[in-house]
């Protein structure tokens, strides 16, 4: 372990006077961590298939993608720029699942309770927070395009799970024994 590295949160594994994380005598996490760590990978795996269907449902449907984009680009626009077109959602998706990998590293921390674990809290709240509001703009939304139906459907029921698994996680983060963890309390 590096300098950054070392657990110090007060109560947490390798606080002054306990064990580092992994050896004999160091506090356990609390059980809320093992749901948090559950439900993460459930929002991982869903997360998955919500930007693969994203990524699809454009590449099948293209064309009004491409309008916007000639209509945004004006007289700037060239027919090479087409080719983005399919590019571009994969690009994106990638990213995105990379912001939620970030998220997914910083619940390791928290469990873990590393120093940064108090960062690491206020991340996984934050992305909690925002798979919640997503589910919500989900729930107004209607299919537009050529893509299948049954598209639309995994991948508003994908976001759906996810926001579900955003409120449990927020829940098992708000409570007195994280927050004992992390060294509020």
């Amino acid at each position: 372990m590096n300098k950054l590295d070392t657990p110090d949160a007060p109560g947490a594994p390798g606080a002054a006077g306990t064990a580092a994380p992994g050896t004999p005598g160091a506090p356990t996490p609390p059980e809320s961590l093992n749901y948090i760590s559950v439900l993460w990978g459930i929002i991982l795996f869903f997360e998955l298939i919500h930007q693969a269907t994203a990524a699809v449902s454009i590449i099948l449907d293209p064309a009004e993608l491409l309008a916007a984009m000639k209509q945004s680009m004006g007289e700037n626009y060239r027919p090479e720029f087409e080719g983005l077109i399919l590019t571009v959602p994969i690009f994106l998706a990638c990213l995105n699942m990379g912001l939620v990998l970030v998220a997914a590293f910083f619940v390791r921390r928290l469990i873990r309770g590393y120093k940064t674990t108090r960062f690491a809290f206020n991340t996984v709240s934050v992305f909690s927070i925002y798979f919640v509001f997503r589910t919500m703009t989900v729930l107004t939304a209607y299919p537009v395009g050529k893509a299948p139906l049954a598209l639309y459907a995994v991948d508003g029921s994908a976001q759906i799970i996810v926001g579900v698994a955003g409120v449990m996680t927020l829940l098992f983060l708000w409570r007195e024994e994280i927050f004992k963890w992390i060294g509020e309390k």
